[in-house]
């Protein structure tokens, strides 16, 4: 709608850096929402769309303008869509993609919106949405994920524009854990899928001593009673399961005096602590997990409560 009104603003889009610093695209039962602050734009838009109806609109600064449908006719809120995502100076500090994933309601599924501009120059994503997601991003600029889907197993550092990410942060089950997927992050919390075995830990040490950025990675993890217990003798800490201050065995990194990486299995928890550990990370994400895309029993996200408005 802008880039068909205004020269100037058309201009500036493709001769200046764009920023947005918060993107959110949600897929909730039959409805697209897209939410953009935008420097450049100076307001908020806010884009809806519900196929089971004859109307679309466009919310700007406090005016609705309204589209008609025509039959043969592409979705003109998908056009406006594709119009912003496609624009070639745009970076993004925080793209949020939400699918509605209550059983009141009809999952997404898949036919609403096709995203097809250029892949986004995102810095951090927040998603609870499947795979698919990730093809939004560039490898380059993207640094921290936040899913929230705990029934998803994936791989998900194996993919081509994750690889340079430095946090994760993530409900969700990794089903790949291999060292060398993970060799990018400075900071973790996920869930292991699978048993963790006293050799396995002893290769992620042996990796992550050679990572002297390391700040914090924790792994959520199954392990039997006598797996647990062999564990903690192979490393000294005799750790019980439920233990409030636990033991950490302590690894020099080689050829760095007074650097230091420590371990420590306690709970259902394999937790590695290197030299960059800041006090208070892991309860913070832990509350953005909290805080996530929960729906209530109406199926509201909780950070949308405006959504029908």
């Amino acid at each position: 709608m802008l880039a068909q009104t205004s020269r100037d603003f058309n201009r500036l889009t493709k001769t200046r850096p764009l920023h947005i610093e918060n993107l959110h695209i949600t897929y909730y039962w039959g409805l697209i929402r897209v939410k953009a602050d935008s420097d450049i734009l100076k307001a908020t838009q806010e884009m809806k769309q519900r196929y089971h109806e004859d109307f679309y609109r466009l919310h700007q600064n406090g005016g609705d303008v309204w589209f008609e449908k025509k039959p043969a006719e592409e979705s003109p809120m998908d056009s406006v869509i594709q119009w912003i995502l496609h624009l070639p100076n745009l970076t993004i500090k925080n793209l949020w993609v939400k699918e509605q994933t209550n059983l009141l309601c009809s999952p997404y599924d898949g036919k609403s919106f096709e995203y097809r501009g250029e892949k986004l120059k995102v810095e951090n994503l927040y998603t609870n949405s499947d795979m698919s997601v990730y093809n939004y991003v560039t490898p380059v600029y993207l640094k921290k994920i936040v899913h929230l889907n705990e029934n998803f197993t994936f791989g998900i550092l194996t993919r081509e524009p994750l690889k340079n990410a430095e946090v994760l942060i993530s409900i969700g089950l990794h089903s790949n854990l291999e060292t060398k997927n993970y060799m990018k992050l400075k900071f973790a919390i996920f869930k292991a899928w699978g048993t963790m075995t006293f050799k396995k830990i002893m290769k992620f040490k042996d990796a992550f001593l050679r990572k002297p950025d390391l700040r914090e990675i924790r792994m959520e993890c199954g392990f039997s009673e006598e797996e647990f217990d062999k564990i903690n003798t192979s490393l000294k800490t005799y750790n019980s399961r439920q233990m409030a201050n636990p033991n950490w065995a302590d690894f020099k990194y080689p050829g760095q005096p007074g650097k230091i990486l420590r371990l420590c299995v306690v709970g259902e928890f394999v937790w590695f602590r290197g030299p960059g550990y800041i006090p208070g990370e892991i309860e913070r994400a832990e509350e953005e997990l909290k805080a996530g895309f929960q729906e209530d029993q109406l199926g509201k996200f909780t950070r949308d409560k405006d959504i029908w408005q």
